[in-house]
């Protein structure tokens, strides 16, 4: 039996918001594909073989993956990238990126000091405020359960992924490890998690109010960070990437 494909091309002109906001739904119940997304959308721009590290999946089956995600022009061609440094780079297609990503700067907006800066005890509609529009702001950004499962999956990937590299390093030898600046910075890694007790609503934006303060300064520190590498035109082999994943919530007990 022969199987004919046809690939029909979608024109980018005639892709409006409403397309990519159903193919974020779409992707959001394929794991895969939405790992290949969040990869993309973390480090911006990465190669089939880039990919296959970082998510532990066959470059084959990546690849499959990849010409669906072209064909709906919600993936291209990084031909900048691609034409600085060797391999074929891919990045998201700046309209879908939007939508996958519009949630983002809200939510650094959400926790502003000034926001219950003087507020010592909530009332029942200021309460009530609060989870309607936390509700609603899930709701306008597609931040659904399922969306943040993903999100935590690839999470997941990615830190395994890490920590393949740590015990590669651990089972080396010290007389034939190069102690290199390479080497250095791939010693580096952050664990931190712990248990929080909290007995008010002013608990919980205490600690939003802070952890927000820290993301905005993270997310300063990267861009400035990003933009000296760039300017260096550091080597593709010489650049590490690094991986943040900050998740938190209530637990039932």
């Amino acid at each position: 039996m022969i199987k004919i494909v046809l690939f029909c091309m979608i024109n980018s002109k005639n892709i409006n918001s409403e397309y990519f906001a159903g193919k974020l739904k779409e992707i959001i119940t394929d794991f895969d594909k939405f790992s290949i997304i969040a990869a993309l959308e973390t480090y911006e721009s990465l190669t089939l073989s880039q990919l296959s590290l970082l998510l532990q999946k066959p470059r084959t089956t990546l690849l499959g993956h990849m010409k669906i995600l072209l064909k709906e022009k919600l993936v291209e061609i990084d031909s900048k990238t691609s034409g600085e440094r060797w391999g074929k780079f891919y990045k998201i297609n700046i309209d879908f990126k939007h939508e996958f990503t519009k949630h983002r700067p809200s939510l650094y907006e959400t926790y502003s000091e000034s926001l219950y800066k003087d507020v010592k005890k909530l009332n029942q509609d200021q309460i009530k405020e609060g989870i309607l529009t936390s509700r609603k702001f899930r709701k306008k950004t597609g931040l659904s359960a399922d969306r943040l499962n993903q999100y935590c999956g690839f999470a997941y990937f990615v830190q395994r992924f890490i920590f393949n590299e740590i015990a590669e390093m651990d089972n080396t030898d010290e007389k034939s490890i190069s102690f290199s600046e390479t080497n250095f910075m791939k010693s580096f890694f952050i664990l931190f998690s712990r248990g929080l007790l909290v007995s008010e609503p002013i608990h919980v934006i205490k600690y939003a109010n802070l952890i927000g303060q820290f993301l905005a300064d993270f997310l300063e520190l990267s861009k400035e960070i990003s933009e000296e590498v760039e300017q260096k035109n550091t080597d593709e082999e010489e650049i590490l990437r690094y991986y943040l994943h900050v998740f938190g919530g209530s637990l039932k007990t």
